[in-house]
C-alpha cells in the first residue's frame, strides 16, 4: 500500500508536468495593438480582438482606447495554433469594419521569446467602407462620382444602416442656407439612382451652424481642432485657409441607425 507522503508527491510530480505541457510559464503569451495609418501617422484603433485555437478556444476581448490587448498564459496554450481576428468598434471615420484576420500559430514557441508582440495594422482596403469626404468647390454642389462610387459600395454592405446626410455651406457663400440644402439633396438624389433605398437617406440642413473637428491626421491640424471661423482667422498659410474653409463645406455623414429593415 502507497503511503500518503507518495501519494501527495506523486499528484505535485503530475500536476508540475501537466502544468508544463499545458501552460507557459510567463504571464502574457501574446501583446498587442490595432493601428490604422494615415499620411504615415499611425493611430491606435479601439476593437474587439478575437483569439479562435484548433482546441475550441474562442475568447473575445475589448481593447483599451488606443488598441492595446493582450492574453495570458491560461488563455493560450502551446503547442496549438490560434487564429486572431479583430474588429475595430466605432470610429467616426471608420464605421463599417469588416473583421480583419491574421493567423498565429503558437506551436515551438520558446518561453524566452515571450511575450509575442502583435500589430495588426487595418489598411483602407479592410476597413468595408471607409466614410468617405464629399468635398465641395465654393458655391457648387458638384458630387464627386468616384467618392459617390465607394460610398454606394459603403452603403450597399451595411444595408441596415441610417445615414444622415448633413449639407454645409459657409457664410460668404452665395444664399448659403439653400446651397446646404442643395448639396445634401443632389447627395442624396444621386445614391437612390445608384439603388440605394431613400428610406435609408436624411437629408439635414446645417448651413454654417456646424464646424468641422478634426478627427483624423491630416497635414495640417491636430486632432480635435475645431475649424471655426476664429479658428481659421488666426491661419496665415493660404493653403491651410483654403483647406479649412473646404472642410467646413464638407458633407456630414453620420450613421444614425444600424438595425433598419426594408418595408416588406
Amino acid at each position: 500500500m502507497k503511503s500518503p507522503l507518495l501519494i501527495f508527491l506523486l499528484v505535485v510530480i503530475s500536476n508540475v508536468v501537466y502544468s508544463q505541457n499545458t501552460i507557459y510559464n510567463r504571464d502574457t503569451v501574446v501583446e498587442g495593438k490595432v493601428t490604422a495609418k494615415r499620411n504615415n501617422k499611425e493611430i491606435g484603433l479601439k476593437s474587439e480582438v478575437t483569439i479562435a485555437g484548433t482546441d475550441g478556444t474562442y475568447i473575445t476581448k475589448t481593447t483599451d482606447d488606443e488598441g492595446n490587448f493582450f492574453y495570458i498564459n491560461k488563455e493560450i496554450k502551446p503547442d496549438l495554433a490560434f487564429v486572431i481576428s479583430c474588429k475595430p468598434i466605432y470610429h467616426t471615420l471608420f464605421p463599417f469594419f469588416g473583421n480583419t484576420t491574421r493567423k498565429l500559430v503558437t506551436t515551438n514557441i520558446n518561453e524566452n521569446d515571450l511575450p509575442i508582440k502583435y500589430i495588426i495594422e487595418v489598411s483602407p482596403a479592410e476597413c468595408r467602407g471607409l466614410l468617405p469626404y464629399f468635398l465641395f468647390e465654393n458655391n457648387s454642389a458638384e458630387i464627386n462620382d468616384e467618392t459617390l462610387k465607394n460610398f454606394v459600395i459603403t452603403l450597399n454592405d451595411n444595408p441596415t444602416v441610417i445615414m444622415e446626410l448633413g449639407g454645409r455651406a459657409l457664410s460668404t457663400e452665395n444664399n448659403p442656407k439653400k446651397l446646404a440644402q442643395k448639396r445634401s439633396e443632389e447627395l442624396k438624389t444621386r445614391l437612390v439612382k445608384s439603388g440605394i433605398i431613400p428610406e435609408r437617406l436624411l437629408t439635414v440642413n446645417y448651413t454654417d451652424t456646424l464646424y468641422h473637428i478634426v478627427d483624423w491626421y491630416d497635414q495640417y491640424f491636430e486632432m480635435g481642432d475645431t475649424i471655426t471661423p476664429l479658428f481659421i482667422e488666426k491661419l496665415s498659410d493660404p493653403e491651410q485657409i483654403k483647406f479649412a474653409q473646404s472642410l467646413n463645406r464638407m458633407m456630414q455623414l453620420r450613421v444614425v441607425q444600424t438595425d433598419y429593415l426594408p418595408k416588406k
